[in-house]
């Protein structure tokens, strides 16, 4: 079956040609962008956030849900499972803190995740759901958190 010729990046400037979503490599849109504030990304206010975090903080003891370290000197807000992997956004089974360098393995690792779904999706189809990709970290369960307390 024949396919379209390839196209040019839509940038007026850039003569490239267009890798995804009808841009080249160099103009793909920053992810997030323009949604750095919890209310765009989740549609909660930062007050709500603060309160929720407020919360998890009790129920944990200001420990950090991955290491179990209590001496960092902030904490994150985080959600164990993503919400872009079905995750809930403010179900407090959901939510956990976690030190930075925890939190930026973590982070990095559910990019990782994020980048080999669409990388399967968009080289095997609809197929690629019958794999899975590993999970990093396992987290404690809400019940061994509160033992640990």
């Amino acid at each position: 079956m024949p396919s379209a010729p390839p196209s040019r990046c839509t940038d007026p400037q850039c003569h490239a040609f267009a890798v995804q979503h009808g841009r080249c490599n160099d103009h793909q849109p920053t992810p997030w962008a323009g949604r750095t504030d919890k209310a765009a990304r989740y549609g909660i206010s930062s007050g709500t956030w603060r309160k929720l975090k407020a919360r998890v903080s009790r129920r944990d003891n200001g420990c950090c849900y991955i290491c179990g370290d209590a001496d960092a000197d902030s904490y994150v807000l985080d959600h164990i499972t993503p919400v872009a992997e079905g995750g809930s956004v403010t179900d407090l089974d959901n939510l956990g803190l976690a030190c930075p360098p925890c939190d930026e393995v973590k982070s990095k690792a559910e990019a990782l995740r994020g980048y080999l779904r669409a990388f399967l999706a968009e080289l095997i189809g609809p197929t690629w759901m019958q794999w899975t990709v590993p999970d990093w970290p396992a987290p404690k369960s809400t019940a061994a958190r509160r033992e640990a307390a």
